[in-house]
């Protein structure tokens, strides 16, 4: 059970960062720090920090997370296309995954599982490109604050 909660939290935090279809120098790409405090978390979702890593590269995304949740690391990885189609996600099975661009500096995903929308998730790149904000409805219900980290 532990396994699949664990899963489903790093969906949660890899999904959001996911954009396609941006230039190399796109306001998504680079490392992100997440500011905890500032960062409204589901009770569900015990995050201590996290960092988040985003490649983009024409219409395909390379993003890996590691968290600590309830005094455990934890560590993963997703490469993708974002085209607005449903794909198979490989964090968990079953679930289907759609993202879409609104804008340069809003990405829009939708995780559905049988059909129906279990996730709805908004990921917004402030205008001065320092803050990447996650919002999550659904399953889990939090927002998370993420810092650009410095070259």
């Amino acid at each position: 059970m532990m396994h699949r909660t664990a899963a489903a939290a790093l969906l949660v935090l890899l999904v959001p960062a996911l954009a396609a279809g941006q230039t190399a120098t796109d306001p998504f790409t680079g490392e992100w720090v997440g500011n905890i405090s500032r960062s409204r978390l589901s009770p569900a979702m015990p995050v201590e920090r996290v960092t988040l890593r985003i490649t983009v590269s024409g219409d395909t995304v390379s993003m890996s997370a590691t968290a600590l949740m309830a005094g455990k690391e934890l560590k993963d990885a997703e490469t993708f296309r974002v085209d607005g189609s449903e794909k198979p996600g490989t964090l968990n099975p079953g679930i289907m995954l759609a993202a879409k661009f609104v804008g340069t500096h809003v990405l829009v995903i939708v995780a559905t599982k049988g059909g129906g929308v279990i996730r709805l998730v908004t990921h917004e790149v402030s205008a001065d490109g320092k803050t990447l904000t996650s919002r999550t409805s659904g399953a889990v219900e939090q927002v998370i604050v993420y810092e650009r980290r410095a070259d």
